[in-house]
């Protein structure tokens, strides 16, 4: 009797070790799952993100403000500069205005050289600058204009062989920050020297 009491005893314990094992097991399985605010799946937070990177470069762009002018937005005029010149050089207006329907800034020095040839060869040295202190930036709403004062020494103040004189057609003007130019009209004499500077300008400055 006793002897099967005691097996009957051992079966039902080793029943009892084995659901809890087998309990035990499942809730492991549970602990497995991902559990919520965990790694999400790949691209899940692509279209809220892309809309982000849409505004902010939207605002960037805003913030700019006005780009530079280029020489497709300006149109040129020479002009002889209010009071003449002085003994041996004449002062001469150089005149960008902004013909486009934008904004934009422009400042500092451009280039400026004497052409001819009938083709837009230089002639001589490009314009040194002067007054380099001066700068400034200016903004151009569309039809105002900058204005450069160009000094143009004559040829006529050297010897023909130090200056070796040609006629000039024109000026190339190159805006400021620009490497695209402009032409205007300007007949004159010009040194085919280059060690001769003719030309010198100051800064661009509001009409």
């Amino acid at each position: 009797m006793r002897s099967s009491y005691r097996l009957a005893l051992l079966a039902g314990l080793t029943c009892t070790l084995a659901l809890v094992v087998s309990a035990c097991g499942t809730d492991d399985g549970g602990d497995g799952a991902t559990p919520a605010g965990g790694t999400t799946s790949p691209g899940s937070g692509t279209p809220a993100t892309g809309s982000s990177e849409r505004m902010s470069a939207g605002a960037s762009e805003s913030a700019a403000g006005p780009q530079a002018c280029t020489a497709a937005q300006l149109s040129l005029l020479v002009r002889p500069a209010e009071g003449g010149g002085a003994a041996g050089s004449q002062y001469t207006e150089v005149v960008l205005t902004n013909s486009s329907d934008q904004t934009c800034t422009t400042g500092g020095f451009g280039g400026v050289s004497y052409v001819g040839g009938g083709d837009g060869t230089q002639i001589g040295a490009p314009a040194t600058r002067v007054d380099e202190d001066q700068v400034e930036t200016l903004t151009l709403e569309p039809g105002e204009a900058a204005v450069q004062l160009l000094r143009e020494t004559r040829a006529e103040n050297y010897s023909r062989a130090d200056c070796d004189p040609v006629a000039v057609d024109g000026l190339r003007i190159y805006p400021p920050n620009e490497t695209h130019s402009l032409y205007a009209a300007h007949p004159t004499t010009g040194c085919v020297n280059r060690s001769i500077e003719l030309l010198s300008v100051e800064p661009y400055h509001a009409a």
